[in-house]
């Protein structure tokens, strides 16, 4: 008999929240002040995302069998566009624009903050830890800036609930398809 290895059309993301409640525990520190909103900013969303090295991800959380799209479904579904960029890590763009997100805010003042998963899921949590690796150890900040990235794995009700409310800057998570249509994903 033949085994075959059936594919599951599953994504995953990073997701940036443009307000996290003001009440939240998880509410960034910029120079030491809580910033609810620092994630409307572009620059800052793409100095975190030019930080994540997806060769790496791909090899050690999914050992090999992942791939990285351009777009928020996965090649094989309808309409699927192999054309569009995608974003890997380049230290130097990250640099460029953690230097200018928030007018210099965060470079000159520093950035206290948690990126968060649910417990259990590997992929989840190595992509924390490659963020917070590069963030913290390859981005030349002025001296005496305090970057501190921490990384926090949540049990699922608990993760799911600060998605809902809005408590988390940022967090990963990802999405099985209900059915194999593009509008599955961009709903």
């Amino acid at each position: 008999f033949m085994l075959h290895k059936l594919v599951s059309p599953v994504l995953a993301a990073a997701f940036f929240c443009f307000d996290v409640d003001e009440a939240s525990p998880y509410v960034p520190l910029v120079g030491g002040e809580p910033r609810t909103d620092i994630f409307k900013d572009r620059y800052l969303r793409l100095a975190f995302i030019y930080c994540v090295n997806f060769t790496k991800l791909i090899q050690d959380a999914l050992l090999g069998e992942g791939g990285h799209p351009g777009v928020c479904m996965p090649p094989g579904t309808a309409f699927y566009n192999e054309s569009k960029p995608v974003y890997d890590i380049n230290l130097t763009k990250a640099q460029w624009y953690f230097e200018h997100a928030l007018g210099g805010e965060i470079y000159n003042n520093g950035l206290v903050m948690t990126l968060a998963y649910n417990l259990g899921n590997e992929a989840r949590r190595v992509s924390c830890e490659i963020m917070e690796y590069y963030i913290e150890n390859y981005i030349e900040w002025p001296e005496g800036v305090v970057v501190e990235i921490n990384v926090e794995g949540q049990p699922w009700p608990t993760f799911l609930d600060n998605i809902r409310h809005s408590r988390l800057p940022v967090f990963f998570v990802g999405w099985l398809a209900d059915y194999p249509d593009p509008h599955n994903w961009f709903q």
